[in-house]
């Protein structure tokens, strides 16, 4: 067992219309202490933008779907907890691309 968990959303199905928590999964799974050259981030602030809903469709229209069965992801604003790399420190603020 690790230190550190996260929740995933996962995309179950796309939606027709708008859509409802049956589309979507939540799980918690336990995350690996970073190696070196990683770090670990707890995500503060995570967008969730209209262009989301887009990506939830099959034939991609500006941007590739998101894959069933797999975390969703998105641009995000974290906290560094722990490092192994010489550029960032526990305690910085970081953008990163979110999952």
């Amino acid at each position: 067992m690790t230190d550190y968990s996260a929740r995933q959303i996962h995309l179950l199905s796309r939606p027709a219309g708008m859509p409802t928590p049956d589309n979507f999964k939540l799980l918690e799974v336990e995350l690996e202490p970073p190696s070196d050259g990683q770090i670990l981030v707890k995500n503060l602030y995570m967008s969730v933008d209209p262009y989301m809903r887009g990506r939830m469709r099959a034939e991609g229209v500006y941007a590739t779907p998101f894959r069933l069965n797999e975390v969703m992801y998105g641009g995000a604003i974290g906290e560094v907890i722990e490092s192994n790399d010489d550029k960032l420190q526990a305690g910085d603020i970081v953008l990163n691309q979110a999952a």
